[in-house]
Order: C-alpha cells, then sequence, then structure tokens
C-alpha cells in the first residue's frame, strides 16, 4: 500500500485469464459485428421445468434447456449460421453445431471461476444429455474445456502462460482458420451471464463481442405485462441479445433465425422428442 497527497492506493498485476480475455475480445472484435435484441416470452417453458423439478427434485439448467432449441435451429441454417469465415473471400459450412457457453466451477478453496465449454454436436444431443454434459462439467476436476483432444488441451492450459505478442500470433492464427477456431472455440455461442441476476434486477440486454458468426447473450428474466388473446397479462420474459457476422449474415438470413429461435424457445420445442420429452425416458 502506497501513500502520497492523493491518498492511499495499490498496484497490483492483471490476472492472466484477464491478460487472454483481452486478446481475445481485441481479436474477435474485428469483425463486422450487428446486435439484434429481442424478448421472449419463457413462461410456458419455465412452468413445465418447475413441476418436473417440484415432481422429481432434479432441477434442470436453463442455459441446457437454450443450448437444445438453439443447436436445432442452428442446423435448420446451416449457412450462413453455422458457419465460419475462411480469409476475406471464402466461408465453410458445418455440419455439427458445437456450442460454446460458460460454466461456473467451484474451486476447492471455494473461489467460482468461470470456464468456456464447448458441447459437440449439440444439434444430436436431447435435453437430458446436454443438461447432464454441463452438470459433469461442473463437478469434474479437470475437464477439457475446449476439447476433446489432448493435443489442443495442452495448449489451451499452456496459452496463459505465452507473452503477450504470441498470445496475439496465436489468436490471430485460429481466428483465420475455421477448422481450428471450430476445435478450439465451437461454431456458435451462448453466454448466459445475465442470468445471474436475480429478483428482476437482471432484465437487461447485453451488448457483447463473440469470435463465431452468431453469438447469443441470456440476460435476465423479468415479470412484464404483455397482451395475450386482446387481455393484458402478466408473464414471463427473457431478454436476448443475439450478434451476428454482418459479412456472411444478412438482414433476411438473421430475421428468419431469429424468428424461428424465438418460436423455438416459446412453443416450438414443447412437443420435440429431444426436449422435454428426454427428461421421462
Amino acid at each position: 500500500m502506497k501513500k502520497d497527497n492523493i491518498g492511499n492506493y495499490k498496484i497490483d498485476k492483471i490476472p492472466r485469464i484477464a491478460q487472454v480475455i483481452d486478446d481475445y475480445v481485441s481479436e474477435a472484435k474485428k469483425k463486422n459485428t450487428v446486435w439484434g435484441l429481442a424478448d421472449c416470452d419463457v413462461t410456458e417453458v419455465r412452468r413445465i421445468l418447475h413441476e418436473y423439478t417440484n415432481e422429481t427434485g432434479e432441477k434442470i439448467s436453463f442455459t441446457a434447456f437454450l443450448i437444445s432449441c438453439y443447436s436445432r435451429v442452428v442446423e435448420k441454417y446451416k449457412y450462413p449460421i453455422n458457419t465460419l469465415k475462411k480469409g476475406k473471400n471464402r466461408y465453410c459450412v458445418f455440419d455439427d453445431v458445437d456450442v460454446m457457453t460458460n460454466i461456473e466451477k467451484t474451486l476447492p478453496s471455494g473461489i467460482k471461476k468461470p470456464l468456456n465449454y464447448t458441447i459437440r454436436k449439440a444439434n444430436e444431443k436431447s435435453l437430458r444429455e446436454i443438461n447432464d454434459e454441463l452438470q459433469t462439467a461442473k463437478i469434474n476436476k479437470e475437464i477439457r474445456a475446449t476439447s476433446q483432444q489432448k493435443k489442443t488441451f495442452n495448449l489451451v492450459k499452456l496459452f496463459p502462460k505465452l507473452p503477450r505478442f504470441l498470445r496475439r500470433w496465436v489468436l490471430r492464427r485460429i481466428f483465420a482458420n475455421p477448422l481450428w477456431r471450430k476445435r478450439f472455440l465451437g461454431t456458435v455461442g451462448i453466454t448466459a451471464t445475465g442470468m445471474l441476476g436475480k429478483h428482476g434486477k437482471g432484465y437487461g440486454h447485453g451488448v457483447f463481442i463473440t469470435p463465431h458468426t452468431v453469438g447469443v447473450a441470456v440476460a435476465g428474466i423479468q415479470k412484464k405485462a404483455v397482451v395475450v388473446d386482446d387481455k393484458i397479462v402478466q408473464r414471463e420474459i427473457l431478454a436476448m441479445t443475439i450478434a451476428l457476422d454482418h459479412s456472411l449474415v444478412d438482414g433476411g438470413p438473421a430475421t428468419r433465425f431469429g424468428t424461428d429461435f424465438l418460436y423455438m424457445i416459446e412453443e416450438g420445442c414443447i412437443e420435440e422428442e429431444w426436449c422435454f420429452k428426454s427428461l421421462k425416458t
């Protein structure tokens, strides 16, 4: 602790993980990103999840539910949604929808640490499978955060220890190669950090940077008055932001994707075998 005529102050070192995030965002923001803000009525799906919890005692992750809906709609729009740019004039379209999300692991010391985790082939997995995978990832002592491949995992562990200029060089190489980007970061992303807000205080639309062609940021849920069948009723509304790389995604495809995604969450998923029905098998 130092003291002079401006008062007490302390100089400390920025954590390595924060330095890596700064490098990552600096590279990701080079894209031509546009954002769309959306409100989604999740009253019915939350009722179904609450009823399941009351009946069985098992809590199903709402993030897992969103990922299951997200991956199915992304699969429908492989181009241009599940697509990564290669150089300035080419792109790569993927069949597998690999969804990168964030989980929170509790260390032995009790400190909670955020971690990126990629669900591979999420479009082929049920809500049950995605939920179980996320829960396992949170409690495992060591998980391969972005890849099941040992060499990739070793590089992820080594990366924060590299000098800044070398980290930036590695990131530029990864972002320039769609196959590497898929291996390290998945094909699409969804972040649910906004759901940490409780009691209606977490509502709001976030503006964020994503390395993917399409990314979704989920904010809080708030009870709001809306018009349903010409009547004013109280509904639970989820605030979301969809970020898109405008060099690949034009207004038409973006609108169709967003419309189908909201419909899938609100009601399209209810009778699907991969969604709530998978919890009972």
